[in-house]
């Protein structure tokens, strides 16, 4: 089974963003943009954030995608959303849809 580090590409509001142990980003973005391995299963499941600059992770403000590739690559929204809504400081206990 692949990790997420063994990944060569992640999506990131579709704009493809090489993946080396690190996340490349273009700061020219107008978001933030966080990246979290989920608590209990880190090698398979991630949490990518994106947020107006300055946000802070308790704010509900932030739009929030779960990666998962326990058998390919999922990728689902909180609340099956890409709306600005959630606070990043809850992405594990999110719905994905």
């Amino acid at each position: 089974m692949k990790t997420l580090t063994e990944i060569s590409k992640l999506i990131i509001s579709g704009v493809s963003v090489p993946i080396s142990g690190t996340v490349n980003l273009d700061l020219t973005s107008q978001y933030a943009l966080k990246l979290a391995d989920d608590s209990v299963h880190p090698d398979t499941i991630s949490y990518v954030g994106e947020a107006i600059t300055g946000a802070s992770h308790l704010d509900a403000v932030w739009r929030i995608k779960k990666l998962d590739i326990t058998s390919g690559v999922v990728i689902t929204w909180a609340d099956g959303v890409n709306a600005f809504t959630k606070k990043w400081s809850d992405r594990e206990s999110l719905n994905y849809l």
